[in-house]
């Protein structure tokens, strides 16, 4: 029915919706790419972030509310070391270790100690230093170099991790409950995991994708039942993934759409099940109801739900096993949104695919259009002349 709804609302959007902007130059090589929900950022080699997307919460950074169908450039002129997209809003840490978000703060995502929204980076929980993020939909963890993680924003599922039944939302950070000595985190619509320094996956927050083997909703971490020792995570809205020190896939959580990559017709898989096929993986991203990764051959792969053209093979089918994206091309980072796909190829070209337009907005694809593709297309615009980006005919 959601699905249904959605589709109707998209076609009328069509008919009047947005059309091709002029051509412009494309943006830089980029060294990082991150998708929020309906939104899409990246850095450039020298560290400054571009934007593109729905901007209704300002989560583009470019000091306007204005939708972006092509990249903007962040207003500032901060230079990034990492930059991480969440629902409606966006943070980064500058090479100096500053926290800098944006965007939507309706429950104190940005960690200013206020519920105003910001077109313009502002700094953030002033005072800390972090060496990472994890930017989940209403709510922000950053960890800092003592391995300790401290989240902020809407707690209304436990997704801050502090074990506090009183209250929905924080403006201030709050300490990760637990002997937990984190190494990695990651942040999803209603839940989080984090690694600690041994590998070991843990997770809070609203129950399915916690990995504990119930439904139950946790405010404090659960550590992940049957994982082996996780390199690293992804987080979807509904979903957790991990890679294991054997560059296998694991993901757990609900599969309605085939989105654990199991090849196993369950509705739900409440611990860790390993992602089918003979891949390594070194990446993977997750979204609402798909996930995608990067094989050792810098090949990408999707799986879950083909809403759209989401999962970029040009089928249009879901799949519940990994099915390689279209185009013949190596990529180095991999990013999903709500229901978008992005990739960055070895040149820094970024390449994009999925749904492009909402009702509410459109551009999360970058290629100057409102319409939605099933191939990746390349952000910024047509290379070389040719329509839409694709690559020219063999």
């Amino acid at each position: 029915m959601r699905r249904l709804a959605i589709a109707g609302l998209l076609a009328a959007a069509a008919c009047g919706g947005p059309r091709r902007t002029p051509e412009a130059a494309p943006p830089p090589p980029f060294s990082a790419i991150t998708a929020g929900e309906y939104h899409t950022c990246a850095l450039d080699r020298d560290g400054l972030a571009w934007c593109w997307g729905i901007n209704q919460s300002g989560q583009l950074g470019d000091s306007t509310i204005t939708d972006r169908l092509r990249p903007v450039r962040v207003a500032g002129g901060i230079r990034f070391a990492l930059l991480e997209a969440g629902g409606a809003h966006t943070c980064g840490l500058s090479v100096s270790g500053e926290l800098w978000c944006w965007g939507r703060n309706v429950h104190g995502e940005l960690g200013d100690g206020t519920v105003e929204m910001r077109s313009t980076p502002v700094r953030a929980v002033p005072g800390e230093r972090f060496r990472s993020l994890a930017v989940g939909y209403e709510f922000t963890c950053g960890l800092r170099t003592d391995s300790v993680l401290l989240c902020w924003g809407a707690d209304d599922t436990g997704q801050l991790g502090d074990g506090d039944e009183r209250v929905a939302e924080r403006y201030a950070p709050v300490t990760v409950k637990g002997p937990l000595r984190v190494g990695l985190a990651r942040a999803g619509r209603h839940h989080a995991c984090a690694l600690d320094t041994g590998g070991h996956a843990w997770c809070w927050g609203s129950g399915g994708p916690l990995g504990d083997g119930t439904l139950e909703t946790r405010r404090s971490p659960v550590r992940v039942k049957g994982a082996v020792p996780l390199t690293q995570l992804a987080i979807g809205a509904e979903i957790s993934c991990g890679i294991g020190r054997d560059a296998r896939a694991w993901c757990w959580g609900p599969n309605i759409d085939g989105q654990l990559g199991t090849g196993l017709l369950r509705p739900t898989i409440l611990t860790p099940g390993e992602v089918a096929g003979r891949h390594r993986w070194t990446a993977l991203a997750a979204g609402r109801y798909r996930v995608c990764g990067l094989d050792e051959g810098k090949r990408a792969w999707c799986w879950g739900s083909n809403y759209l053209g989401a999962l970029g093979d040009g089928s249009g089918r879901d799949h519940d096993v990994p099915v390689r994206v279209a185009a013949d091309r190596r990529y180095v980072a991999i990013t999903l949104g709500e229901t978008h796909g992005c990739a960055l190829d070895t040149d820094g070209i970024a390449w994009c695919w999925g749904m492009n337009v909402t009702p509410v907005g459109a551009g999360m694809l970058g290629d100057g259009t409102g319409q939605s593709r099933s191939v990746p297309v390349r952000v910024g615009g047509a290379p070389e002349g040719r329509p839409g980006g694709q690559p020219p005919a063999r």
